[in-house]
């Protein structure tokens, strides 16, 4: 029987990105949150859940996507992996996060991107003896 390793996760970018060049190439690592809403059957109420989960890119995928930031929605795919370490009080930790294999970035949300020209809703005033303008 093969064991497979594979996961799929989309949400929103929490906190700024990190790009950083180590001895194995380039790394970006930054957090996603992924929420959803449900209603609880015998009352009624209504809550959210949210689950944030420690994201990796390595090499090219790392520095194809570094302009990715806070608050833009990822879809991604990739792997599961353990890490065990120890913080600076010397308490041992562990987390489980994703190591990305594919990545789709939606910076349709940017407002950069989805800026909306004015439109007016009147024509400009001209003096009778100015010439339009085409």
């Amino acid at each position: 029987m093969e064991h497979l390793n594979r996961v799929k996760f989309a949400g929103i970018v929490t906190g700024e990105p990190k790009l950083i060049n180590t001895s194995g190439g380039p790394l970006l690592s930054f957090r996603v949150k992924s929420s959803r809403d449900y209603i609880v059957k015998n009352t009624g109420n209504q809550g959210t859940t949210s689950c944030t989960m420690k994201i990796t890119l390595w090499g090219a995928l790392a520095t194809q996507n570094s302009m990715i930031k806070e608050g833009d929605k990822v879809d991604l795919e990739g792997e599961l992996k353990n890490n065990n370490y120890e913080d600076r009080e010397g308490n041992k930790k562990w987390e489980v996060n994703i190591n990305a294999s594919s990545i789709h970035a939606d910076i349709s949300a940017d407002p950069v991107y989805n800026a909306v020209p004015q439109v007016r809703d009147v024509a400009p005033d001209f003096d009778n003896n100015e010439e339009i303008p085409f």
